[in-house]
């Protein structure tokens, strides 16, 4: 994303009225404050990905709270910071504000962030045994048979 398609959104949803980032309303989770953000300034969510290149399916996961479905948190945090920018929100306040419920809902929202990089670790170390048990079957019925 450059700098120039980046004031092109931000313009845009000035031009539309957008209006200033709202607060939190009581209750209210990170997802769906983005999701309040991006339908107030007019944005659809093809536009976020056109503009982010993050996937659609990923940016729907984002505002529906369902970090499972996401990489790990490194991704996450970008995610939250190109978004943010592209709909005209400060991408430093948008990355305190999931923080800040991060913590509020403790470990378990760090863990699910986790568990699909988990996952891909476990799959790794599956093929990497299961190359071994070939290499090594290979080797005894070719080589000492």
């Amino acid at each position: 994303m450059s700098a120039n398609d980046s004031t092109d959104m931000v313009d845009r949803a000035k031009d539309k009225g957008g209006p200033a980032p709202a607060g939190p309303a009581a209750g209210e989770t990170f997802g769906h404050y983005l999701l309040r953000e991006r339908e107030l300034r007019g944005f659809s969510l093809q536009q976020i990905s056109d503009q982010t290149r993050i996937g659609v399916g990923n940016l729907k996961a984002l505002e529906g709270d369902e970090l499972s479905r996401l990489p790990s948190r490194v991704f996450v945090l970008g995610y939250i910071r190109a978004y943010a920018q592209a709909i005209g929100l400060s991408a430093d306040e948008a990355v305190l504000r999931f923080e800040e419920q991060s913590q509020k809902e403790g470990p378990p929202a760090e863990r699910e962030v986790r568990r699909r990089s988990r996952r891909g670790l476990a799959l790794l170390a599956v093929g990497v045994l299961a190359a071994a048990a070939l290499v090594a079957a290979g080797y005894l019925l070719l080589g000492h048979g």
